[in-house]
């Protein structure tokens, strides 16, 4: 994505410099400059002084330009940058208890699923994927992901050893609508609206933590 905005810029500026480069060649008669023919027209060029305050005072204000571009530019990544971050900031992890009777043997390990949404809105449209497991979950049978944490207990996972355990990916809509997906270590990446896809969906149960 940063490259992108970095090719994208280096476009914008490469064709700033030509029109500003095609002006001047429009303008040299007026100079009394001739590119072919008689050369200079003193009449029209002024004396060498004139002409080289000019160009200093040209290129002072091109300088200047240059310069708010860059600025304003910088400034609009910027705040595109902290726009994607306040829209997509979701994490997931899994995480395990170990299930004991009275006597304290070990019976099992039940899973759960937490996705941290700390964004301003609730999240209507998403699905987590767990690896090369066949099950999953999404918003088509499970509520939206509200702001703060969320709960969702994972059956198919029971008894997995933690060695053995997926790492679960989120994909979601942002409100901006524009799709995302997260990886279990927190990488983002845009995708499509077929990372959302839900082919059917595990007999999962949800909690709010509170």
């Amino acid at each position: 994505m940063k490259e992108t905005n970095r090719r994208e810029a280096f476009l914008l500026l490469t064709c700033g410099l030509l029109i500003l480069a095609l002006g001047y060649l429009i303008t040299l008669e007026r100079w009394g400059i001739q590119l072919w023919g008689k050369g200079l027209d003193y009449s029209k060029f002024g004396n060498w002084s004139e002409a080289i305050s000019g160009i200093g005072t040209t290129g002072a204000v091109f300088a200047a330009l240059a310069t708010l571009y860059w600025q304003r530019r910088t400034q609009a990544l910027s705040e595109s940058v902290k726009s994607i971050e306040a829209e997509t900031a979701l994490f997931q992890w899994l995480t395990s208890k170990e299930v004991r009777d009275e006597s304290n043997g070990f019976i099992g390990r039940v899973w759960d699923l937490r996705v941290q949404n700390s964004t301003s809105a609730p999240i209507y449209n998403w699905k987590v994927s767990f690896g090369d497991d066949p099950n999953h979950i999404c918003s088509t049978v499970k509520r939206p992901l509200i702001p703060g944490e969320n709960f969702f207990n994972l059956p198919f996972l029971d008894n997995t050893e933690p060695s053995k355990a997926p790492e679960p990916s989120l994909a979601f809509q942002s409100r901006s609508g524009r799709f995302w997906i997260r990886s279990a270590r927190g990488f983002l990446e845009p995708t499509s609206d077929e990372s959302l896809k839900c082919s059917h969906a595990a007999g999962v149960s949800f909690e709010l933590l509170t």
